[in-house]
């Protein structure tokens, strides 16, 4: 059992114990910090934890498991204590070093004990957050109530976070998160010891200097146009509000708003198909956008069914694009001291290893529809600028074909054969349908789902699929290893060394166990790729090459534009040269005055 450290207020130390402690930070083999402090306010009244701006009002660390020291930053002691911090060459962990790394410099390695429980897969029940893990520790963490941090100006926050250095509670707070911090580097040190070298060396030489990656790509953020994006908010609105006028003069005794009265008439009236289509808890049949899609794949025996549900799904879909994406992408340039989209990236977001982005969402742009190619082309680089974006070709694939060392896959992409429309002419099919069969291997897709997507029916789907699988043996192989790799040790690994944890491999509910199943053939692919992407951006960083964003297989970059071939030709090297894979990857790396623009 845990238990609480002892708090020590280093600005009662004599000078002879603070020159100790100050040796101690600088010389221990371990510690860990935390800070308190304000960020600066901008016109919008948004405070930017993203730029670094920061007025740092205390200092935490823990040397020792029951010991923890407070310190005010800006007397003697603190000054002391941020000295011994810069200097100090030894690992210093913290728990979320994306955005203490602005408040505290060292010299040496930076762990973030959230990023090794991520990589050790111990997410508590209630995520990484450093109470949530300590909680399931059965340490429950000292709370304060920090809601006057956070209210006036900046000096009046300033003013309040000072004079809570001298409440118990608070020094106990901040000192207790250093103890916490400390406690997990331990643990994770510890878990690490007991793993397969790659794995140490992963966390050591990738996702620790990551952190750093990602907190300057943060900082620099994307431009954009903005007022070119809250005109396509504008144009989407008035169709959104087109489309509902024409379904009242249709339909007026149903509000194509409501999704009670949509479902009732619709489905209950037999004007849509009910096949597919999943209910709520409370038995109502879905009329989401997938469920539109569902429906207008279905069997629609009127024109007017088949009239409504283009209409609601043409409307969602405006709706959405004008709420989700124009707006939210608006007000947060509009919300920054300089107008850019400084997205906040979460290196532990996903099971596979990719990475999520928290807000806004640049990641769900949708990538093949003509809104989001004009999204695209209004992130702007601004004048003597450019935008370079470099795209991995089928990584998914690629490490699919590399996994399987032969093989019909392996020797297209060996040859440098067009892999869709080979897999057309082996399967009988088009290539669009081919790029769709492709890839349903990759996540994991069943002959349902893929015949949802290829707009067929589920016999021909299974056709295709069950085709593919003669033809392509070797690549169904390394999928079907993987999941029995997964039953025997309860986790599947990515080519980095990185593992999934899938404890319901084995459980008897049907359901769980297939999801589990789709997870372990799908993660050593994904996850692949998303480490591979992740040594190509540490390779471009340390190349100089600022990057200012990551989605999906892309990686973007803001240059002047008198260095944008150098430029390209650079993040073209560090993506190619990522990982020596059995068969070539390929980035096809362009560059222009927009993100669409330099799109190739």
């Amino acid at each position: 059992m845990l238990t609480p450290p002892q708090v020590h207020d280093v600005k009662d130390a004599s000078p002879v114990l603070l020159q100790v402690i100050a040796r101690a930070v600088a010389e221990d083999p371990q510690i860990a910090i935390d800070t308190e402090g304000v960020y600066f306010q901008n016109e919008a009244g948004t405070f930017e934890s993203w730029s670094g701006q920061a007025e740092v009002v205390t200092y935490a660390l823990s040397s020792q498991p029951g010991r923890a020291f407070f310190s005010r930053a800006h007397d003697d002691a603190g000054v002391t204590l941020r000295r011994a911090l810069k200097a100090r060459t030894l690992p210093t962990g913290a728990h979320g070093w994306k955005h203490d790394r602005w408040a505290v410099s060292t010299a040496g390695a930076r762990p973030d004990s959230l990023v090794a429980m991520w990589l050790l897969g111990r997410r508590a029940s209630k995520g990484y957050g450093l109470k949530a893990l300590m909680a399931d520790r059965g340490f429950l963490m000292e709370d304060f109530d920090g809601a006057r941090f956070l209210l006036g100006g900046v000096d009046e926050r300033l003013g309040a976070m000072r004079a809570a250095c001298d409440d118990p509670d608070f020094r106990r707070y901040a000192a207790e998160d250093a103890w916490a911090c400390l406690q997990l580097a331990q643990e994770a040190e510890s878990a690490l010891a007991d793993e397969e070298e790659r794995l140490r060396r992963w966390f050591w030489e990738v996702e620790t200097p990551f952190v750093d990656v990602l907190a300057c790509m943060e900082r620099r953020g994307l431009a954009l146009d903005a007022v070119a994006i809250s005109r396509m908010g504008a144009e989407r609105r008035a169709e959104a509000e087109r489309l509902a006028w024409d379904w009242t003069l249709r339909w007026p005794e149903v509000e194509i708003g409501s999704a009670k009265q949509v479902s009732e008439h619709f489905y209950g009236g037999g004007l849509w198909d009910r096949g597919g289509v999943p209910a709520g808890k409370s038995g109502q049949l879905s009329v989401d956008e997938g469920a539109m899609a569902k429906v207008l794949r279905g069997e629609i025996t009127t024109q007017e069914g088949l009239d409504a549900a283009n209409m609601r799904l043409a409307w969602q879909e405006a709706k959405g694009d004008a709420t989700k994406y124009c707006d939210k992408l608006v007000a947060f340039a509009r919300g920054s001291s300089d107008g850019r989209i400084h997205a906040s990236y979460l290196q532990h977001g996903t099971g596979t290893g990719r990475l999520s982005c928290a807000e806004p969402p640049i990641q769900q742009i949708p990538t093949r529809s003509a809104f989001g190619k004009r999204l695209r082309a209004a992130f702007v680089a601004g004048e003597g600028r450019e935008v370079v974006a470099g795209d991995f070709s089928q990584i998914e694939l690629r490490v699919l074909a590399h996994f399987a060392g032969k093989g019909a896959l392996f020797d297209a992409y060996r040859e440098g054969a067009d892999i869709h429309q080979r897999t057309a002419d082996l399967i009988g099919c088009s290539r669009a349908q081919a790029k769709i069969v492709n890839f349903a291997k990759v996540y994991g897709a069943g002959p349902r789902k893929l015949a949802e997507q290829m707009g067929c029916e589920y016999l021909e789907a299974r056709a295709f699929m069950r085709e593919y699988e003669r033809r392509y043996p070797d690549a169904v192989a390394v999928v079907l290893r993987a999941v029995e790799a997964a039953r025997a040790r309860g986790r599947v690994r990515t080519i980095s060394g990185r593992f999934r944890p899938l404890p319901n491999m084995l459980h008897d509910d049907p359901a769980l166990r297939g999801a589990e199943e789709r997870k372990a053939g799908n993660t050593p692919i994904q996850g692949s790729a998303g480490d591979i992407c992740k040594v190509a951006m540490l390779a471009a960083h340390r190349a100089g090459l600022p990057l200012v964003g990551q989605v999906h297989d892309e990686i973007l970059l803001d240059v002047a534009a008198s260095e944008a071939e150098d430029a390209r030709e650079g993040l073209k090297r560090a993506m190619e040269g990522a990982w020596a894979l059995k068969v070539p990857l390929v980035a096809e790396v362009g560059r222009g005055p927009s993100w669409g623009e330099a799109k190739h």
